[in-house]
């Protein structure tokens, strides 16, 4: 992974966790949605070479979704 990777996912990461984290916080316990929203996260890193990076907030649902289960 290289630099420029890594801070564009950080990027990603601090335009997309609030949003994500309201979306669990809709479905779920505060406790459970930050955690949800963390696994969310980490789904996204270790799958970063397929997710949508133009667009990931969909994608992102989606994770979410099947975290919470």
């Amino acid at each position: 992974m290289t630099v420029m990777e890594r801070r564009r996912f950080e990027r990603m990461y601090a335009d997309h966790f609030d949003t994500v984290l309201r979306y669990c916080l809709r479905r779920t316990t505060r406790e459970d949605a930050l955690d949800a929203a963390a696994e969310t996260f980490t789904v996204a890193w270790r799958r970063r070479e397929a997710l949508p990076w133009d667009e990931p907030l969909p994608w992102l649902y989606g994770v979410a979704y099947k975290v919470l289960g």
